[in-house]
């Protein structure tokens, strides 16, 4: 008999037939129940309405004008930030208030955690970072975390700032204590892993701190995810709602840079309204005088070297380096560029810019030169492929960068 007319073949066969029409059918209502899920709570990710997501009148036809004049077009952006300096002189209360609160817990034996999702979690590394620079005698004092770990300061790791468990998580294995104050910042206040991180440290008992650029009324009405931490009497909400963005996206820029004002003017020590006030004025009168105009010629510098297919690497002194992947990480997301290579990946080399440290001969040597500490990643279980250590150090930016990406 031929082989295709074994009865025991044929058989086989339609028991594997039968198995992938189950299998098939099984997927099939996963996804219909995801779906469900989904829709039964997608009004919860219409954020629309929240200033945050909002375009700034005096930017509206960005696109165009960079083309057309855009040393007008740096002058919008200006403008914008100018109105967002306004309502940070606003704060001034909310400020002096923060920063009694950390000169208390720091003079009592604690430490302050600043702990932040997407921009907000670069801001607080980089407010760690600038802490560790000023303040060598006691660095750990002020510890920085954000939603993925360190590795997402060079490198964006979507969805994870989803879950409120992962902020609970991380802020606890970093040592977060009853006599600690947490900073959780979130431009849009709506974030579920700083809320996370933020009810944890209510939990335990240490002092927990809400940050967030939206009006709480907002918040609350049309964002059930909201209600838990605007509903917790032991966290302190503080409300920094300054102007719409001038560029909407990700990166949400007026928004963090108010509170990275605020925060970092808290941890300059104790001071009252008034000195506060006096300081931000002064802050926007310095903002005024600044020459823009290298600020254009830099741009065009640097449009022409992506223009001309060739790829740029950024080489800044070690104490501001980390602040220039507040910009760079950013622009994977918001562009739609590629984001920073990993060695790893050595299929996908298609970033347009890197971050080079000339003196560093190793990866672990150029994070912590980045970092001034040893870099903090995530070897969860199901996460150490994403957030995990090895992969951090795949992200090479020490001298021997410039070999393997040739």
């Amino acid at each position: 008999m031929p082989i295709f007319c074994d009865p025991c073949i044929i058989e086989e066969a339609l028991i594997w037939e039968a198995k992938m029409s189950e299998i098939k059918e099984n997927s099939q209502n996963s996804q219909n129940s995801k779906a469900k899920e989904f829709l039964a709570v997608a009004d919860q990710f219409k954020l629309g309405e929240l200033i945050t997501e909002k375009p700034h009148p005096s930017t509206i036809g960005l696109r165009d004008l960079i083309h057309s004049d855009l040393d007008k077009a740096i002058e919008s952006f200006v403008s914008v930030d100018n109105e967002m300096l306004d309502c940070l002189i606003k704060k001034k209360d909310l400020i002096a208030q923060l920063s009694i609160a950390i000169e208390e817990t720091l003079s009592s034996g604690g430490r302050i955690f600043l702990a932040g999702c997407g921009a907000t979690g670069r801001l607080s590394l980089v407010l760690e970072n600038i802490w560790r620079q000023q303040h060598p005698e006691r660095p750990d004092s002020v510890r920085g975390l954000m939603a993925g770990g360190d590795l997402a300061l060079i490198h964006s790791i979507e969805k994870f700032e989803d879950y409120p468990s992962y902020g609970a998580r991380q802020l606890e294995e970093l040592g977060f204590e009853s006599r600690d104050l947490l900073i959780a910042s979130t431009e849009g206040g709506e974030t579920p892993w700083v809320i996370g991180a933020a009810q944890k440290a209510a939990e335990l008992r240490g002092r927990s701190y809400f940050l967030f650029c939206n009006p709480e009324e907002l918040l609350v009405g049309k964002l059930k995810r909201c209600q838990q931490v605007f509903n917790n009497p032991n966290i302190v909400k503080l409300d920094f709602t300054a102007s719409s963005q001038a560029l909407t996206g990700s990166t949400r820029l007026q928004a963090s840079s108010i509170l990275m004002a605020g925060i970092g003017r808290a941890l300059s020590g104790r001071q009252s309204s008034s000195e506060v006030e006096v300081y931000l004025k002064k802050l926007k009168e310095n903002y005024a005088q600044l020459n823009k105009g290298p600020l254009a010629d830099f741009i065009r510098a640097e449009a022409k070297i992506y223009q001309s297919e060739k790829k740029l690497y950024y080489a800044p002194s070690p104490n501001i380096a980390i602040s220039v992947l507040t910009d760079t990480t950013e622009r994977s997301p918001t562009f739609s560029l590629a984001g920073f290579d990993n060695i790893y990946d050595r299929e996908k080399l298609n970033s347009w810019c890197y971050l080079l440290f000339e003196d560093s001969h190793s990866s672990q040597e150029a994070w912590e030169e980045l970092l001034l500490r040893a870099p903090r990643a995530l070897d969860w279980e199901a996460l150490s492929d994403t957030a995990g250590l090895l992969r951090l150090y795949g992200f090479d930016f020490s001298n021997k960068v410039l070999d393997w990406r040739g």
